[in-house]
């Protein structure tokens, strides 16, 4: 069976610089889908590049070209590195879609020219979750993914069984001993782990996405080490953090939201990184 969108991105994401190439027609292979996710990740440091190449190979189907080519277009406004926008300017001579220097712009819906957020504080990393899945049960999850973040407790999923604790796995992980199928899917929340040097640490901020309801955020401060926490009343959600509710709920709409914060909460995996727009999160917390 193929994988989901959301686990194939997730993939994706995790993996080496050098292997993300091998995934981009697995990618494309989901045509429309492919193209919002990918339009978020231009402006991504490092997802950016890999984005570009995406998107080009949609702009080969016909049925997909202006969608695709719009979102480059769009994406050269909003790219935060050099290469990222160099990459785009290639892809689309190669399309044969150039936009001329002092041409005005084309957007694609959803795309349009973002306001520039301004850098995280030193020493603070900021964060984005989404903690439920896009199901049938999401309101449900939702519900309870709430409740445990006004007792303090941020949970992810991929997390149904003690043998998933992360400390766990990465202990195996370092023995070179073989994962099992659980602990693999256990993995895929590694950066919840606060003691691996590129994952979330005590004092980051971590928005949670499209909780309590689908159109809200609630914007969270960890308080502590990450901990499995079997809910046994659930049978999921065991990969814990605790944290204090610092801001929320709040509509995405909100007034205090700029244009750039919104426009980084966008996007279909379950965590990733908005540092580039701490200081607009700053501002909404107002916590030292």
């Amino acid at each position: 069976m193929r994988e989901s969108l959301e686990e194939l991105l997730e993939a994706v994401a995790a993996a080496a610089p050098r292997d993300r190439i091998g995934y981009r027609d697995r990618l494309a292979a989901y045509g429309q889908d492919a193209i919002e996710p990918m339009a978020v990740w231009l402006t991504d440091a490092h997802l950016g590049p890999f984005a570009v190449r995406v998107l080009e190979r949609l702009a080969s189907d016909p049925e997909l070209r202006d969608a695709a080519v719009g979102a480059l277009v769009s994406g050269r406004s909003r790219t935060t590195t050099s290469s990222t926008d160099r990459d785009i300017e290639e892809a689309l001579v190669r399309l044969g879609a150039t936009v001329q220097p002092g041409k005005r712009r084309q957007t694609w819906p959803g795309t349009e020219r973002l306001d520039v957020g301004r850098p995280r504080r030193a020493q603070r990393a900021y964060w984005a979750m989404h903690t439920w899945e896009r199901s049938e049960q999401g309101t449900r999850q939702r519900a309870y993914i709430w409740s445990e973040l006004q007792q303090g407790r941020l949970r992810q999923g991929w997390g149904w069984d003690p043998v998933q604790d992360l400390r766990s796995v990465l202990g195996h992980i370092e023995a070179g001993i073989t994962l099992t199928p659980e602990e693999e899917d256990a993995w895929h929340a590694r950066r919840m782990l606060t003691e691996l040097a590129d994952a979330i640490h005590v004092d980051d901020i971590v928005v949670a996405v499209a909780v309590p309801e689908p159109s809200d955020i609630v914007v969270t401060r960890v308080i502590g080490s990450y901990t499995f926490d079997l809910d046994p009343g659930i049978g999921e959600y065991g990969h814990c953090l605790p944290i204090e509710v610092v801001a929320g709920p709040l509509p995405r709409h909100d007034q205090r939201i700029s244009e750039a914060l919104r426009g980084a909460l966008r996007n279909r995996t379950r965590l990733w990184r908005i540092d580039r727009v701490g200081g607009d999160l700053e501002d909404v917390i107002k916590v030292p």
